[in-house]
């Protein structure tokens, strides 16, 4: 009997594919619903945020600061 089991069809990379295309198509609404309804300078300044967020930057200059602090 032949296996089912193929070796170049790989669902995991097929499913990290539709996920990455998922969160980037959501992002994407996100903004385009933001950029309608206010200023370019309140867009860029939430972008900036969200990716200071996203990067994990907030936790790395609140480490700074609070071992600044504690001098």
């Amino acid at each position: 009997m032949h296996s089912f089991r193929h070796d170049n069809f790989k669902p995991a990379g097929w499913m990290v594919l539709v996920l990455i295309v998922a969160v980037l198509v959501a992002h994407g609404a996100i903004l385009y619903h933001l950029a309608s309804r206010m200023t370019l300078a309140s867009v860029t300044v939430i972008i900036l945020l969200l990716l200071a967020k996203h990067l994990g930057l907030f936790g790395s200059v609140y480490a700074i600061m609070r071992s600044r602090s504690r001098r």
